[in-house]
């Protein structure tokens, strides 16, 4: 998928470091799987079914940064994708 994207122009981070803080504080920190042209979080995860969590993992990522639009992709028995967006007060849109 990176080199994919890659080839078609687009930049990609992958394992993206991202701190988490609270009125000043680090609290923890998160590694994004992918960020795509500083724009699109892309969480994947593989495995029969796909924990409840994850939706709120993605979320929780779109809130410590300043983006605001996820894909999360599960490559289970029946693939699916599931985007996701968060209005954010760190943006200009927000």
């Amino acid at each position: 998928m990176e080199r994919t994207l890659t080839k078609r122009g687009h930049r990609v981070g992958r394992e993206v470091g991202v701190r988490l803080y609270f009125e000043g504080e680090e609290l923890a920190q998160y590694r994004l799987d992918m960020v795509i042209d500083e724009k699109l979080v892309v969480e994947i995860k593989s495995g029969y079914g796909l924990h409840p969590a994850a939706t709120r993992q993605v979320y929780n990522y779109l809130r410590a940064t300043s983006l605001e639009v996820g894909l999360l992709l599960h490559f289970g028995p029946e693939p699916r994708f599931y985007r996701l967006y968060c209005a954010n007060k760190k943006t200009k849109s927000g």
